[in-house]
């Protein structure tokens, strides 16, 4: 590492956040209120209130009319024909009424993110860090010691040390597939390649991006990704589960 880099410290903690759990009685206020539908996903088991959102222009130029489903812990937004096309159905309220309260009680009261916190002289660095980060925290620890400085996620920190020209490893698989899954980033892999969140057919999926040839593709699938012709086009996915991150591990070189 650099010496001017050893005025700079990079501690890791883990911040324990409330999980945002929408009630069923506030489900049914917004769902009345907005005049929502209530939906059943007969593939997933998900359960949501579709509520009108802001529309879209295609490439084409042509009005794309979409709407807001909001689910338990989160939303997502889906244009009306393909809504029409997935597995969602209408439901009753008591049938919506019993599935979301089901959901609510899966759900965990809190969710744990593991951070680093950059500290020290931050102004001659401050452009080289996280952009999407730009808050200040102040923290103290079990121990007393009090800390100043910004946060940045695993899986950018090894952009930030090459934007400060130090040599690093980039985040692991485990923190790549989170950051994917969980909060929607898109995350570089190798050959240019990208991994990111995308919807198709109302469910979320992990899609590789890129330059992807039909030997690349061919050595994805041999990898453990698996393929999908979706409008004549050829997409490629890394599994959803735990099995995704074995996948993301052979991709990036670390497995056997």
């Amino acid at each position: 590492m650099l010496s001017w880099l050893s005025s700079y410290l990079s501690a890791v903690f883990e911040m324990l956040l409330k999980n945002a759990i929408l009630g069923v009685e506030d489900a049914l206020n917004l769902a009345q209120t907005k005049q929502g539908k209530f939906l059943f996903n007969e593939q997933s088991g998900g359960v949501a209130i579709a509520i009108p959102t802001n529309s879209q222009v295609d490439e084409n130029g042509g009005i794309v009319k979409r709407l807001n489903l909001i689910r338990p812990t989160g939303n997502q937004k889906m244009d009306g024909e393909k809504l029409a096309r997935s597995h969602w159905r209408e439901i009753s309220e008591g049938e919506f009424v019993r599935l979301w309260e089901e959901k609510v009680n899966e759900a965990p009261p809190f969710i744990t993110e593991t951070l680093y916190l950059i500290t020290g002289l931050l102004l001659p660095i401050w452009n080289r860090l996280d952009s999407r980060q730009m808050k200040v925290y102040r923290l103290q620890t079990e121990c007393g010691q009090r800390l100043l400085g910004r946060v940045a996620y695993a899986e950018s920190i090894g952009q930030i040390l090459k934007n400060l020209g130090v040599e690093a490893n980039p985040a692991s698989p485990q923190e790549i597939f989170e950051a994917v899954l969980h909060r929607k980033e898109t995350i570089p892999l190798v050959y240019g390649w990208k991994l990111r969140l995308s919807t198709v057919m109302s469910n979320q999926r992990l899609e590789v991006v890129g330059n992807l040839g039909n030997r690349e593709v061919a050595w994805l699938k041999s990898l453990g990704c698996f393929t999908e012709v979706i409008n004549w086009k050829m997409r490629v996915f890394v599994p959803a589960n735990e099995q995704g991150i074995a996948v993301i591990e052979k991709i990036c070189g670390k497995g056997a």
